[in-house]
């Protein structure tokens, strides 16, 4: 399946000015107005404190980001891939930021919106967490997860691909992409390899939403 690679040269987030990442590794509970459910933490302080000005030095990753943006903003699906240390999960971070910044207007007299961000390994693990929890049930979690305006799920290549994790993770997507919400999914595979991993039905999503973000250029970790 040939699903679109969008050349970089071709052009819950609660929201505050210092925004309150979430993640899926954590215990859900009511928000202060009990419109939707939160989770505390998420996207670690390292990728929280470059500015997207530092990140734009570059000029593959600036591009890159433009590129995910339009896609996000229409409520589709972007893939990064590429090696370690290209910015990917910082791109993650300030393109949640911007989608926030571009519907404030429309969301202020509205629900408290969230994003969530976690790994994939993090979201099987928190699946398997409900399972005899009397507090959420799975059905609810991932309800929960399918209703955030925009999700990224990081570290993709780490999980077993196992017929349990394929189809939690199909359903996921596929609850998102019926109700057009934006999905960010970040691995360090080569594309091939990712797009082999994910399995046909989200490869499909992908194809017809958005498409995969290469990342390939050299680590900007100095």
């Amino acid at each position: 399946m040939n699903i679109p690679k969008i050349s970089p040269s071709l052009s819950s987030i609660k929201n505050e000015d210092t925004p309150a990442p979430i993640t899926l590794d954590a215990v859900y509970e009511p928000n202060d107005r009990g419109r939707a459910w939160k989770l505390h933490n998420g996207f670690d302080q390292r990728h929280a404190t470059p500015s997207l000005k530092d990140c734009s030095m570059n000029k593959n990753w600036h591009d890159a980001y433009n590129s995910a943006t339009s896609i996000i903003k229409r409520g589709g699906m972007v893939c990064l891939t590429g090696n370690r240390g290209t910015g990917k999960t910082q791109l993650a971070y300030h393109l949640v930021k911007e989608f926030f910044r571009a519907n404030d207007t429309e969301w202020m007299q509205g629900p408290i919106k969230y994003a969530v961000y976690g790994t994939a390994l993090g979201f099987f693990i928190a699946i398997k967490s409900t399972y005899g929890n009397s507090e959420i049930s799975e059905h609810d979690l991932i309800a929960s997860l399918s209703n955030m305006p925009i999700m990224v799920i990081d570290e993709m290549q780490v999980r077993s691909d196992t017929a349990w994790e394929n189809s939690m993770l199909t359903h996921l997507i596929d609850s998102r992409y019926g109700k057009m919400l934006g999905t960010v999914l970040i691995s360090n595979q080569a594309t091939q390899s990712f797009v082999d991993s994910i399995g046909p039905s989200i490869a499909d999503r992908i194809r017809e939403t958005g498409g995969i973000i290469e990342m390939n250029w050299g680590s900007l970790r100095g």
